[in-house]
């Protein structure tokens, strides 16, 4: 009958003549153990490590993260319904490009005073940094989406470019081979200097290679700077994405 919402026993979703949307439901699927559980695991390990050796502050930080993923894993693993209209997920409401580029702007303002002078000892700098860390993985953190019906599945593959999503796996890749090198790097460096001989060289940690350019003025103000660009970068894929 024409304008009356039916039941589709099928798919478990009302249904309803064009041209007269309806709020419907979806569930969400259960969330996939057997690639989070291996990072929870690493995190913990690491954090584990790090209490081992006499760093307390690196292994809060790892056990935190390890925390947090396993949070997210509960979350998913909930299922839930989700608000579906005309047959499509209900797009979450977007924030003007000005305010967004105003706080942003803000921010920006206060890390690059604080980094650039502050003291390097004193609480700021790792303060600010830290600060910077967890909005940008609030920003970028994935957001489980639920499984709605055949069609709007067959919608949302056609709005997401097949090369879009192999760039972003691309990158995961690159990323986690860089992650791989630090933390090989890192942990190579602590048995080396555990259990080489005195009188022999060492490898230095990547700190020490690095501090020289935090140390001169001119550098600093480079790298503060390249780093806040690429925070940004961020920004700007997690937007468009």
């Amino acid at each position: 009958m024409t304008g009356r919402a039916q039941w589709n026993r099928r798919d478990g979703m009302h249904r309803t003549e064009p041209g007269s949307p309806v709020a419907t439901t979806a569930t969400a699927p259960a969330g996939s153990t057997w690639l989070s559980i291996p990072w929870i695991a690493i995190l913990a390990l690491t954090a584990t490590f790090h209490f081992y050796r006499g760093v307390p502050v690196d292994g809060w930080i790892f056990a935190a993260l390890a925390a947090a993923l396993t949070a997210d894993l509960v979350r998913k693993s909930r299922p839930g319904p989700a608000p579906v209209v005309s047959g499509h997920l209900r797009e979450p409401a977007r924030t003007r490009p000005w305010l967004v580029g105003g706080a942003l702007l803000a921010v920006a303002t206060v890390v690059w005073a604080v980094l650039l002078w502050a003291p390097q000892a004193s609480i700021g700098i790792p303060a600010v940094v830290g600060m910077v860390g967890i909005i940008m993985l609030l920003l970028a953190w994935p957001d489980p989406t639920p499984d709605p019906s055949p069609a709007v599945r067959s919608h949302a593959a056609e709005a997401a470019p097949a090369g879009r999503r192999r760039r972003v796996r691309r990158a995961a890749f690159w990323w986690a081979g860089v992650l791989f090198f630090l933390c090989v790097w890192e942990l190579g460096t602590y048995f080396i200097d555990r259990f080489a001989p005195t009188d022999e060289g060492t490898y230095p940690p990547l700190t020490d290679l690095l501090a020289p350019l935090f140390v001169d003025g001119s550098s600093r103000w480079f790298m503060t700077a390249l780093w806040l660009l690429a925070c940004a970068a961020l920004l700007r894929v997690v937007r468009r994405t």
